[in-house]
């Protein structure tokens, strides 16, 4: 920035002139080499009409665009430490969900092993049942390694250790209220407006629009002032010993007039335009998908606790019944039943999960998020 607001260097020429050959005028002068060159010493300025202004609007942009960046990359890492810290809480629900799942299997397991004792039941039934509680047992294994390779993405993207929530209330607690959007789910010129990569590209079109002002200056003729001083021994011819000179020199824009430059400039902003046009149409699409997919979560979550009730009073009904026995129900029918409520129940946590994906990405799409310091310009 304090280079695009400074002058160009100045030059200093020094010179050594009217060096006699031959012949002396006035002849057989004495000492020519000592009584006839001169000395001079020249300071030069070189000035850059229409250029300065320009070059220093391109530099702030292009701070702006780096500034733009940092914060939409910083974005970007926020919600992918959100999306990791989903995968935590969701884990965490999903090994609650399993745990009582697994007390239930294991005191129907145990039953049948009475059972089998006394010979109420056939051994084929028995190990349909401790199979059954082996595959809920190795789901349940399955989520311990889940929560673990997500606790370990965080402690990456942290550069820190990060830990499970104290229990599963806390990460129900944070999905309910992550998996909700405050604001509309809309594309506005708000949205634009506080998305930094949108500002980013504004500011390299500033950017464009002042390098090709830059380029135009080119057609303006350079400037270079000139002030100098020369010491004349040759004062025997009466020249003067001590004088100063002063000149302006012009560049003239003959073979390069900025075109170049201006071309170049329209090129980028051009491909800014299109960029921010081709942002906004999949801005604009994404939206309406994300408003389907949130819609279709809540339908889902709203019809779901009514089935898992029924299905876990049908499992309720038939193991009571199953333990009193005297019943036409058989171990299979109790296992279907409980199959069948335990992927109600997985299929409630996934809904829940898809909403809180879909409530992230929302929120990153509307740029939503931790708002940095402003920056300097």
């Amino acid at each position: 920035m304090a280079r695009a607001a400074a002058l160009p260097n100045p030059s200093l020429d020094l010179g050594w002139g009217t060096l006699p050959v031959g012949e002396t005028n006035p002849r057989q002068l004495d000492q020519p080499w000592l009584h006839v060159p001169n000395y001079t010493l020249a300071l030069s300025q070189p000035f850059e009409p229409g250029k300065r202004g320009p070059r220093l609007r391109a530099v702030l942009a292009n701070a702006r665009v780096a500034a733009a960046a940092a914060r939409a990359l910083a974005m970007e890492k926020f919600y992918d430490l959100k999306g990791v810290v989903g995968q935590i809480a969701m884990a965490q629900l999903r090994a609650e969900a399993f745990d009582q799942l697994l007390v239930s299997s294991q005191r129907l397991l145990d039953l049948q092993r009475v059972r089998r004792g006394i010979g109420d039941v056939a051994g084929l039934d028995l190990l349909r049942a401790e199979g059954e509680h082996s595959r809920l047992v190795a789901a349940r294994a399955a989520l311990d390694e889940e929560l673990a390779d997500a606790l370990a993405r965080c402690s990456e993207l942290m550069a820190d250790r990060c830990l499970p929530y104290a229990d599963a209330g806390q990460a129900r607690a944070w999905v309910d209220r992550e998996a909700r959007l405050a604001s509309p789910l809309r594309w506005s010129d708000e949205v634009e407006q506080r998305r930094m990569d949108f500002a980013a590209l504004e500011a390299e079109a500033e950017a464009a629009r002042a390098l090709a002002a830059v380029g135009s200056a080119e057609a303006l003729p350079g400037l270079q002032a000139r002030v100098g001083y020369m010491y004349d021994t040759f004062t025997v011819s009466g020249n003067q010993r001590h004088s100063v000179n002063l000149g302006l020199g012009l560049t003239l824009p003959v073979w390069q007039a900025g075109q170049a430059e201006r071309s170049a400039a329209a090129a980028h902003k051009a491909r800014c335009d299109e960029t921010r046009a081709s942002r906004v149409a999949q801005g604009r699409a994404a939206v309406l998908a994300l408003g389907q997919r949130l819609a279709l979560c809540e339908r889902r979550q709203a019809a779901l606790p009514a089935v898992l009730l029924r299905a876990q009073q049908l499992v309720d009904g038939m193991t009571e019944a199953f333990k009193r026995g005297g019943t036409s129900l058989s171990e299979s029918d109790v296992l279907l039943a409980r199959q069948t409520l335990s992927a109600l129940v997985l299929e409630q946590l996934d809904v829940r999960s898809d909403q809180l994906n879909a409530g992230l990405a929302a929120r990153r799409l509307l740029g939503l998020g931790p708002s940095g310091p402003a920056a300097p310009w």
